[in-house]
């Protein structure tokens, strides 16, 4: 075997080196795929509006059914207060008095208070036999996927793929039923912490009561 040359080892010390700043150098991205991909809480404004003739007898069942849906949203994500408003069209104020009402007893059968409902002036910017409703809700937005610009066969470096955990954190982003609660956890109520604490204490005891 011939022996190395002077020349030879000093390009194996200067590959050495050059490997060794390089396992030393901060990575181009997160390692962590969560902050990679972060899941962002926006506010975004949730409205509907149902239209109601000059001579108003009661809700439709469609509007009920429209009502009901948005009522339902108010409780999973919504934020201040619902607030109500009218046309000032076909009617007068007596009229649009009457759909307001009609629409504020709806939506505290469904579960809003009445301090969660501000009725705003009639609106000349709504055409129309209309009363509009809206809340402000959270609103989760996802990353978007499909980086595959690094190998994703061999990772000798052995750092997370470029692409690796976006489709975990979009998913989440998009079935979360309550955005906020990817900012701050809900507490828990007592009432299921003395629920869950006599289910356990039952269970060590051996008893089959509740």
């Amino acid at each position: 075997m011939k022996a190395c040359t002077s020349k030879t080892i000093g390009f194996l010390l200067s590959l050495t080196a050059a490997l060794g700043l390089a396992g030393c150098e901060s990575p181009s991205q997160p390692t962590d795929f969560r902050d990679a991909f972060p899941i962002a809480v926006e506010k975004e404004t949730v409205s509907t509006s149902i239209t109601v003739e000059a001579e108003f007898s009661d809700l439709s069942p469609s509007d009920r059914s429209l009502l009901s849906r948005f009522a339902q949203a108010y409780h999973m994500r919504g934020e201040g207060y619902v607030a109500i408003q009218a046309s000032e069209l076909d009617g007068g104020e007596d009229a649009a008095l009457a759909r307001i009402e009609a629409v504020r007893g709806f939506l505290a059968g469904a579960g809003i208070r009445n301090r969660e409902i501000a009725v705003l002036p009639a609106g000349s910017n709504i055409t129309g036999n209309a009363v509009v409703l809206s809340f402000t809700a959270n609103a989760a937005e996802v990353p978007e996927c499909g980086d595959w610009s690094t190998e994703s066969s061999f990772r000798w470096s052995n750092r997370r793929h470029s692409n690796f955990g976006c489709s975990y954190q979009r998913n989440l982003g998009l079935t979360v039923a309550n955005p906020s609660d990817l900012k701050t956890n809900q507490p828990v109520s007592g009432a299921d912490g003395h629920i869950g604490a006599r289910v356990i204490r039952s269970h060590r005891v051996g008893s089959t009561s509740e």
